[in-house]
């Protein structure tokens, strides 16, 4: 998934990708952990965005630059 990922924003970026975004539900701690390796960081959240069981559950909003001036 890491190398995966890492390819992907090479490749967004070589085509003048400047920042990548993304959202992740708040309790995927393994995904959350891969994306702030990667330059991620949390930028906002959507409250009660993903079904869980008989509740909701928040998606956190990411970004990261891809290009830097």
């Amino acid at each position: 998934g890491s190398q995966l990922l890492a390819e992907a924003l090479r490749h967004l970026a070589s085509d003048g990708v400047r920042r990548c975004l993304l959202e992740v539900r708040a309790s995927n701690a393994v995904a959350l952990q891969l994306y702030r390796r990667h330059g991620f960081s949390t930028d906002g959240v959507r409250k009660d965005y993903y079904p869980d069981g008989d509740g909701r559950e928040d998606a956190l909003l990411m970004s990261c630059q891809l290009y830097r001036e």
